[in-house]
């Protein structure tokens, strides 16, 4: 995931609990690349075990 071009961020949400948080970003390809959507999706809460 550390390679991938993150962009411009459009928006981003959390769950209802918390528990998760996504984020949509726009990319730009460049030159010969349509524009991308890329969603990232992290988990907020440690797990316990």
């Amino acid at each position: 995931m550390s390679r991938l071009p993150k962009g411009e961020l459009i928006t981003q949400e959390t769950s209802l609990n918390s528990t998760y948080t996504i984020k949509a970003y726009k990319s730009d390809g460049g030159a010969t690349i349509s524009y991308a959507i890329l969603g990232e999706l992290n988990h907020n809460k440690e797990m316990l075990f």
